[in-house]
C-alpha cells in the first residue's frame, strides 16, 4: 500500500510541477515577472523533491512510469488551466465572405472595438476587420462572427502589449 501511495504522490507532484511550469511560462510571456518567480520557486521545490524520490529507487520501474505519466498529465492540465485563465490579449483579423458592414455593426454593438482596413485579395477588394480584445473574451467574439458569417476567414494573433487607442469592455447579456 505504501508503494502505491508513493506512485500516486510521484504522479500528482509531477503533474502539479508541469502544470505550474506551463502557467509560469505564460506569466513570463506576458511580462508578469513577480508571478513567474513565485510560481518558479514552488515548481522547482516540487521538481527536486519528486526527482530525489525517483532517483532513490532507480530500480523501481513503476516510479519512472508514474513520473512520465505525471509529466504528460501536467502538460494536459497546464494547457487546460492556461485556456481557462486566458491572460493577455489577442488580435483577431476577419475577412467576411458576406456583408462586412453588418458584421462590423454587430461587433461594435457587442462592445468590441473594430478597425476596418481595405485589402486586395485574389477576389478583389475586401474589408479586413481588425479587433483587439482580451483572450477571455475571444469565445464571445468567435460565436458572434460565426452567427453572422460562418465562412469568414479568421486569423488570431497573440498581442504582447497595448498602448493607446480604443479598448472597451464587452457587454454581456
Amino acid at each position: 500500500m505504501e508503494l502505491l501511495i508513493g506512485y500516486f504522490v510521484v504522479f500528482a507532484a509531477r503533474a502539479l510541477d508541469i502544470s505550474l511550469a506551463t502557467v509560469r511560462i505564460l506569466m513570463i510571456l506576458h511580462g508578469q515577472r513577480k508571478y513567474a518567480a513565485f510560481i518558479g520557486f514552488f515548481e522547482s521545490l516540487i521538481f527536486i523533491a519528486v526527482l530525489t524520490y525517483v532517483i532513490q529507487g532507480l530500480s523501481d520501474i513503476p516510479s519512472f512510469i508514474f513520473y512520465a505519466l505525471g509529466f504528460a498529465t501536467g502538460n494536459y492540465v497546464g494547457i487546460f488551466v492556461e485556456e481557462k485563465v486566458a491572460i493577455g490579449c489577442v488580435t483577431v483579423q476577419v475577412i467576411s465572405k458576406k456583408d462586412p458592414d453588418l458584421l462590423v455593426s454587430q461587433i461594435r454593438q457587442k462592445g468590441f472595438g473594430v478597425t476596418v482596413i481595405e485589402g486586395y485579395g485574389r477576389e478583389g477588394i475586401r474589408k479586413i476587420l481588425h479587433v483587439l480584445l482580451r483572450r477571455k473574451d475571444l469565445r464571445t467574439l468567435m460565436e458572434l462572427i460565426e452567427e453572422v458569417d460562418e465562412k469568414a476567414f479568421i486569423t488570431i494573433l497573440d498581442t504582447k502589449k497595448i498602448m493607446g487607442g480604443y479598448f472597451s469592455q464587452i457587454k454581456y447579456k
